[in-house]
């Protein structure tokens, strides 16, 4: 009887290993780390993503905290690892604008809706004159920052002043 129940647990537990890797998921991660600057000044809040070289079924994106510093993840759908593989990237910086301005209540009149469009209006003219990262930078079309991650990973300095210099 005790085998049984000893069997059982561990067929229970080989059950127990967390969510299934899926299919294209990397096999290899590195720890990366990304700091953002504009002159010496962190940029917290930037959005960090990288696009492989090789076209990958994964995503890699990261948000940098107060210290401007983003740790970026490697992703499929919902299952998500802490690193990047090894290999050579094009990346994006981008900052969104979070308004404080709140909408119309839905009985507002025409008048008072135009009034609140015209603070946002405002409010975004402003935030675009004072948003730290060039306008390239968010189209991985038109983007100059480029990264490669070798075996080891690494701590990367990235100034907005200076960009696709990179510091490791």
């Amino acid at each position: 009887m005790k085998h049984i129940l000893f069997l059982t647990l561990c067929l229970a537990c080989l059950g127990c290993g967390g969510p299934r890797v899926p299919e294209g998921f990397p096999a290899k991660l590195v720890p990366v780390t990304i700091t953002i600057t504009k002159a010496g000044t962190p940029v917290a809040g930037a959005s960090v993503s990288l696009l492989a070289e090789q076209p990958a079924k994964y995503f890699i994106s990261g948000n940098a905290d107060a210290t401007g510093m983003a740790t970026p993840e490697t992703s499929i759908n919902a299952y998500s690892r802490l690193g990047v593989p090894p290999g050579k990237y094009r990346m994006t910086v981008l900052m969104r604008l979070i308004s404080t301005i709140e909408d119309p209540p839905m009985e507002a009149s025409d008048a008072e809706r135009k009034a609140v469009q015209a603070k946002k209006d405002k409010e975004l003219v402003e935030w675009t004159k004072k948003n730290p990262v060039p306008p390239d930078w968010p189209d991985i079309s038109k983007t100059p920052l480029q990264l490669t991650i070798s075996d080891k990973g690494g701590d990367f300095k990235v100034e907005i002043d200076t960009p696709g210099t990179f510091v490791q």
